[in-house]
């Protein structure tokens, strides 16, 4: 008997709050997660975590993922030394985000991003 003849796993304590596993493999938490390591499937058309590079001379750089939405959290990281805050400027739901900077710089500009929905 596999999990899918079950229906959702449920696990709670005595006032119903807890953990569910749904037949798809969606896990829900009731309460904080605590992990070692959290790891991000980028291996896909839809990834939320990622890297990008915004090329010197240049303000802006569109990066492509099917997890955007237009309530999405995007976090952005430059791992190059800047002056400026990157910016996301623009949320294409289902398509891609803009990353944006006032200024161009005279190097390329290299960072990783997180969408959190």
């Amino acid at each position: 008997m596999n999990l899918s003849a079950l229906g959702a796993l449920k696990l709670q304590n005595a006032f119903g709050s807890g953990v569910e596993i749904d037949t798809h493999g969606n896990v829900t938490v009731n309460a904080t997660l605590k992990a070692k390591e959290y790891e991000v499937d980028t291996d896909n058309t839809s990834p939320s975590f990622g890297s990008g590079t915004l090329p010197r001379g240049q303000t802006r750089v569109v990066i492509y993922t099917e997890s955007t939405e237009l309530d999405s959290a995007v976090f952005v990281t430059p791992e190059t030394l800047i002056t400026l805050p990157l910016t996301v400027t623009d949320k294409d739901p289902g398509a891609s985000f803009t990353v944006e900077l006032a200024t161009p710089q005279t190097k390329d500009v290299v960072f990783k991003w997180w969408i959190v929905n």
